[in-house]
């Protein structure tokens, strides 16, 4: 209820409600200050308890079972609300009279009189007269519009209970400041909070990241940052029983990156490859602390796991297709080859490198639609090559690729064997000679022509009448020619 000093702000018709609005919003500041000092209240005790279990708990250097930390918090905050709400429901209800509100204005201001007390007691009692009580009622309405009557409600223990609250602040700040150890998991402890002790020295991971997987046999690097108090060693432990264990024979020393006599420093150490080969939990242990543990998936490398080809020999040759386990192929030339190679892991490509006399070139691999292990890869037999199968999985490891070979078998020329004429001729230009020859493929003769030469001129003459083509041998003679 803000006034204006020396200025009226009641019209003549207001002045019994002005003084009604008055009493009340006094009453109203009066109610909600005496609400908020049992509630301040409350709220330190609850601050006093969360900075009594910190110091404890520093001091003690004793881990409290979660069960206990709860149960205490629990019943703090059930005393604590238990005292809000026997103090502050009756405050906000309490009824205050008006001859009480306007003793409090007039302690505030003094220069009042007994103005607004005798206003007060002067409209309760019928035997005065009524032009005098509505001279005092705007003679109160007046002086009251002048204040600010809000300002009268005494905040002494409101102030007190801040300061007081204030003062728990200040000492945790300072606390917290100079304290043996980390104050905040304290303070989540205090609460109910399911968080590591606190210690003196206080590790933070750098890496490897949680859940990080490797291929095994792939060496891994450790560091951390610690503070606080510097401890003489530190080191990893780790265990491959998913924490049932942790025995002391697997463990890595840590080493500090630099000398340092600061609170904080970095340590580090490298777990050599060979120690890399199933998957661990890891943890690190330096001075009173030991660290969440971190999960290091460690997972086979590809590799090809089995390899099947089918050699598809060419038409004319009328060989059947041939299926053989293994990647080393003994082929026709001129065959179209398909691998098959499975992975011991799904893999997300495949390549065959391929080598011959001539050049070397790449062959992706189709991957199956419904499972990430099985590839298949073709290609014509023209020469003699070395290949390899190069596989990679999500994470883009590599396998070891093997070496095999493609042997290609030549098709040899067909022979021919002539018998007649046994050497040169010398023929008329109407002359005839026979021909006796007998002519042999090793996959069969379809085509027999004698071909010919007169002066530049080139010419041909077919031979497959009479002859029986399609085996391995085709025998003259040839008579008339």
């Amino acid at each position: 209820m803000n006034m204006l000093p020396g200025r009226s702000l009641v019209a003549r018709s207001d002045y019994d409600a002005f003084v009604r609005e008055a009493l009340d919003a006094v009453a109203r500041r009066a109610r909600l200050f005496d609400a908020l000092v049992p509630l301040l209240w409350a709220i330190i005790g609850g601050a006093v308890y969360v900075v009594a279990a910190v110091v404890i708990e520093h001091l003690l250097d004793q881990d409290f079972s979660l069960g206990m930390r709860r149960a205490l918090a629990c019943g703090v905050a059930a005393v604590a609300v238990l005292w809000s709400a026997t103090r502050v429901t009756p405050s906000l209800t309490r009824r205050m009279s008006d001859r009480y509100l306007a003793r409090m204005i007039e302690k505030h201001f003094p220069e009042l009189g007994n103005t607004v007390v005798t206003t007060v007691e002067s409209q309760s009692r019928p035997d005065i007269d009524p032009g005098v009580v509505l001279g005092l009622v705007e003679r109160s309405a007046e002086e009251l519009a002048r204040r600010d009557v809000r300002v009268c409600v005494p905040t002494s223990r409101l102030t007190r209970a801040t300061r007081a609250g204030c003062g728990v602040v200040v000492l945790l700040l300072i606390y917290w400041a100079f304290a043996p150890k980390a104050v905040w998991p304290s303070l989540q402890r205090a609460f109910g909070m399911d968080v590591a002790a606190p210690t003196r020295t206080q590790i933070e991971w750098r890496t490897p990241d949680d859940g990080e997987s490797v291929t095994r046999g792939t060496p891994i690097g450790f560091s951390a940052r610690l503070s606080g108090r510097t401890p003489r060693e530190a080191w990893v432990e780790y265990s491959i029983d998913e924490g049932a264990t942790w025995p002391a024979g697997r463990r890595l020393l840590l080493m500090p990156d630099e000398p340092s006599s600061q609170r904080t420093s970095f340590w580090s150490a490298r777990m050599p490859g060979g120690d890399v080969q199933a998957t661990m939990l890891c943890r690190i242990v330096a001075g009173d602390a030991i660290s969440r543990p971190r999960r290091i998936e460690v997972r086979p490398a590809p590799a090809v796991e089995s390899a099947e080809t089918t050699q598809y020999p060419p038409a004319y040759m009328n060989l059947p297709s041939e299926t053989r386990v293994g990647a080393d192929i003994d082929v026709w030339e001129g065959s179209r080859v398909e691998l098959r190679a499975r992975s011991n892991v799904p893999v997300s490509n495949g390549v065959v490198q391929l080598e011959d006399a001539r050049n070397a070139s790449a062959r992706r691999m189709e991957l199956s639609a419904d499972d990430a292990t099985r590839l298949r890869a073709e290609w014509i037999a023209e020469d003699d090559a070395e290949f390899r199968i190069v596989l990679r999985d999500r994470w883009g490891a590599a396998n070891v690729p093997i070496t095999h070979r493609q042997r290609v078998k030549r098709d040899e020329p067909p022979r021919v064997g002539l018998a007649l004429p046994t050497d040169e001729l010398e023929l008329a230009a109407n002359d005839r000679f026979d021909i006796d020859a007998r002519v042999t493929d090793d996959f069969g003769v379809t085509d027999v022509a004698l071909v010919y030469r007169r002066g530049r001129i080139e010419g041909r003459l077919s031979l497959n009448e009479g002859a029986s083509l399609g085996g391995r041998g085709v025998r003259g003679p040839w008579s008339g020619l």
